[in-house]
């Protein structure tokens, strides 16, 4: 990098300095190394010290299953979708479409999964998949955005397209309890590329998890293509 290039790099901050993403503030009043978060609303996001059952939702002690259905599975959950500027975040990259909130939400899933000291080297990271027309409208995947950069923060690999959506969200008349929503959501997912999958160690990654239904129905279908072993992970779980 030229000399030059900093210098216009130094100017512009000045002129026109970041904010940060959930507040507003002037990122250079806290001299923060987050490049998005200033250093009080990062101090707000309460990482979660467990993994869950994926099925029962509940806490699992010392991140060990026991006693669950044979058809659940491990699930991450950084946070808890209750707090409010974590609430926020999801909702500002989804629906006003800040794109730089992807790299924020991946460094709070990074450091949760680096305080559960787990062993991930031969996992591979796998977005949840939303509809074509849905992705169309918004201009892109935010799970996808999420995958990508923690995919760099923590050098794992992913694998991205394998997994498809080949049914849309259900309407507000389908979508009365979660028995409908899940009837619903059978078959929604399919393996395009089942080499891409088969015999690996996959973790799906989502954004929210609220009543479990579609990355259920995830992690059964990468089951079902042959996938060794599966784990859920969101960046919020309500």
């Amino acid at each position: 990098m030229s000399a030059l290039t900093k210098l216009f790099g130094r100017a512009r901050k000045i002129l026109f300095p970041p904010a940060c993403l959930a507040c507003g503030r002037n990122l250079f009043a806290f001299d923060d190394k987050h490049p998005f978060l200033c250093s009080p609303c990062e101090g707000e996001i309460q990482i979660l010290p467990t993994l869950f059952d994926g099925i029962s939702k509940k806490r699992l002690p010392d991140n060990r299953r026991f006693e669950y259905p044979k058809d659940s599975y491990l699930l991450g959950a950084a946070a808890s979708y209750s707090q409010s500027i974590v609430k926020d975040l999801i909702w500002k990259m989804k629906y006003r479409r800040q794109k730089a909130t992807a790299q924020t939400l991946a460094m709070v899933l990074a450091k949760y999964l680096r305080s559960l000291d787990l062993d991930l080297s031969d996992f591979f990271l796998v977005p949840l998949p939303i509809y074509y027309k849905r992705k169309r409208a918004r201009g892109f995947n935010q799970a996808e955005l999420i995958t990508r950069h923690l995919s760099h923060i923590l050098q794992m690999p992913m694998i991205i397209g394998a997994l498809k959506r080949v049914k849309g969200a259900e309407s507000q008349t389908q979508r009365k309890n979660i028995f409908d929503r899940k009837r619903y959501l059978r078959n929604a997912f399919m393996v395009s590329a089942p080499a891409y999958i088969r015999g690996k160690r996959i973790i799906l990654l989502d954004d929210v998890f609220t009543t479990g239904s579609t990355m259920n129905e995830a992690v059964k279908t990468i089951r079902e293509a042959g996938a060794s072993e599966v784990m859920g992970l969101v960046v919020a779980k309500a």
